[in-house]
């Protein structure tokens, strides 16, 4: 009897050896090893401009760009742009970024590029736009209350910025001076088809 007690012991301890090796190679996942979705777009180098652009969206966009220029000069950066528009100093800080660096950035409108960000979108160096975005442009805001002679000299930069943004829309599209006009003069709202024929984007994306 006593022997059979100590194989019983023998084979309980076996099984639970076996259990606890079992336990072990089964984990649980820990929160810790979750994916990290931003780390994984910008090592496949995608970069998003999402909401109102302002200095702190300006500031995230051009710290990336900048970083994944260094990272991998030269290789193409895709900037997917799906903005209202916002300030234009800190979208032309964006553009004049994107221009600046080795690496291309081609641009991709995924939903709607209006205002500042429609600027953005045609500093491409490919310019692409998924079917069902859209794309404005229209004259700058501006205005604020202060005193008069402040007033004025703020006035004239917004209207040397405005004709800036003239320029650029001449220089990288094949925008009308009719449609210049609508956009100066009101909004200038343009689907996908209609931006390919105008030269604001090579393609649509389907």
């Amino acid at each position: 009897m006593a022997k059979i007690n100590k194989k019983k012991k023998i084979v309980k301890r076996k099984k639970s050896i076996i259990k606890k090796k079992k336990s072990k190679r089964i984990k649980k996942p820990s929160y810790k090893n979750e994916i990290k979705i931003e780390q994984i777009l910008l090592h496949n180098r995608q970069v998003f401009l999402s909401g109102v652009i302002d200095t702190e969206k300006a500031h995230d966009i051009v710290t990336k760009l900048t970083a994944l220029n260094a990272y991998d000069t030269g290789a193409p950066i895709v900037l997917w742009i799906n903005s209202p528009g916002g300030s234009v100093t800190d979208g032309f800080a964006i553009i004049d970024c994107m221009t600046g660096m080795k690496s291309p950035v081609i641009t991709i409108i995924n939903g709607q590029a209006c205002s500042m960000g429609g600027i953005i979108s045609i500093f491409g160096a490919k310019r692409y736009m998924t079917k069902n975005s859209i794309w404005m442009a229209h004259d700058m805001q501006s205005g604020n209350y202060d005193y008069i002679t402040k007033a004025e000299y703020r006035f004239e930069i917004s209207k040397k910025l405005q004709s800036k943004a003239m320029q650029m829309f001449r220089e990288k599209t094949k925008l009308s001076e009719k449609d210049l006009e609508q956009s100066r003069h009101g909004e200038l709202w343009l689907d996908a088809e209609e931006c390919q024929a105008k030269g604001i984007v090579e393609d649509i994306l389907i």
